[in-house]
């Protein structure tokens, strides 16, 4: 994974949240009637999406030994942990900014910058190629083996 990158000089804190997607959509306005979500709660809630989605498919790839409860993988720049019921997230910078996205009981913390999340998308598409190569690397193998069983015949 290329998510051992250099940290850079430290970034102020650019926001924190604490919601829950459901939450935003049963906000209910004095008058009864339910309010829909702003443009930017919809984007949060996808960049939440993001975070978790590809924390989980990083964990299923590197395949740490669970401890206490939780699966760890650390990077240069970040940790990652993941409950081994995928229920509860943390992701730590080790930038000195120390829990910068959490997911549990439903609930979401984060307080992630523009970098966090670039970082969050390139390693889903490290993951995604990395993947498809272990695909064609398989398919071949399997070819190979196909033509190899033909000829002995």
């Amino acid at each position: 994974m290329d998510i051992n990158q250099d940290p850079s000089p430290q970034q102020p804190p650019t926001r924190e949240d604490q919601r829950t997607g459901q939450q935003h959509r049963n906000q209910t306005q004095s008058n009864g009637e339910k309010q829909s979500l702003t443009p930017e709660q919809r984007q949060e809630d996808g960049y939440d999406l993001v975070v978790y989605s590809t924390t989980i498919r990083l964990m299923r790839y590197v395949k740490p030994k669970p401890k206490n409860g939780f699966q760890t993988y650390e990077g240069k720049r970040y940790i990652f942990k993941l409950s081994t019921d995928e229920q509860t997230m943390e992701l730590h910078a080790k930038d000195g900014r120390g829990l910068i996205f959490e997911r549990k009981d439903g609930k979401v913390k984060a307080n992630l910058s523009d970098e966090d999340r670039k970082m969050i998308h390139d390693v889903d598409a490290e993951i995604s190629r990395r993947i498809a190569q272990l695909q064609r690397d398989r398919e071949q193998r399997e070819k190979q083996r196909r033509r190899g069983r033909g000829r002995s015949r």
